[in-house]
């Protein structure tokens, strides 16, 4: 979405016009400070590099509390020379409620958000993001089966994209043929495939305790069916 943003806005100049990310899950805090606030709160080196162009800031929610309060200066210093966009899974209303993230930078990032729903609403878009993924890749020749693609569609993906993103690159890279088989994906997404519908499960789960019921009155199904609440002829 972020890429798309910049892509969108930067016209012919794009080559002249960058696009940095951090993430602040996958960050320490002196690092944090080095790339995106400074030492001196004017913007680390990796805003100074994006002049011009775009910051890319994921899992704000993640940033140290205590850095936060911080990240406000570099923004007003290059509001006109960089764009900022931020990205977060957290509800961050609930999180300055609590007091785990700053309510003064809460209100100078949220003056415009995007909803983008989950993977798992939007499993018809699967194919479609498997081609994504794998165009990244440079394995546009890689194909996914229709047994696989089920699989992928049927999973409820907890690790959204990036989990997604991951099966996908393993999978193309351990798959032959150029064809992504249902053996080239995760146990848990293997596993699905083996799951009854709810009704079965239910109706095999119903058979077993009334076999059971009857084992223990020794066959009377009188005496089970009366347990049971239900007719003789339906312990069969």
């Amino acid at each position: 979405m972020a890429s798309a943003i910049h892509g969108a806005s930067v016209g012919e100049d794009e080559n002249e016009q960058p696009f940095e990310s951090i993430d602040c899950a996958n960050s320490a805090s002196d690092e944090i400070v080095d790339r995106l606030i400074g030492s001196d709160k004017c913007g680390g080196g990796l805003v100074k590099d994006a002049a011009r162009g775009t910051v890319l800031v994921e899992n704000v929610d993640q940033l140290p509390i205590e850095l936060q309060p911080d990240l406000g200066s570099p923004m007003r210093k290059a509001k006109d020379e960089a764009r900022f966009l931020f990205t977060t899974a957290a509800d961050l209303d609930g999180a300055v409620a609590d007091e785990s993230f700053d309510e003064s930078l809460f209100y100078r990032i949220s003056t415009q958000s995007i909803d983008c729903p989950s993977l798992e609403k939007r499993l018809e878009d699967i194919p479609l993001f498997a081609e994504s993924v794998l165009q990244g890749l440079g394995k546009e020749s890689v194909q996914i089966s229709e047994a696989a693609r089920r699989l992928l569609q049927s999973y409820g993906w907890p690790g959204n994209f990036t989990e997604f993103r991951q099966v996908i690159e393993n999978a193309a890279a351990d798959c032959s043929d150029d064809t992504i088989e249902e053996a080239d994906l995760p146990d848990c997404i293997r596993e699905t495939n083996q799951w009854s519908s709810l009704a079965d499960h239910l109706e095999a789960a119903s058979r077993e305790y009334k076999a059971r019921i009857l084992n223990a009155c020794q066959g009377d199904s009188k005496k089970a069916a009366k347990i049971l609440d239900c007719k003789p002829s339906e312990l069969s």
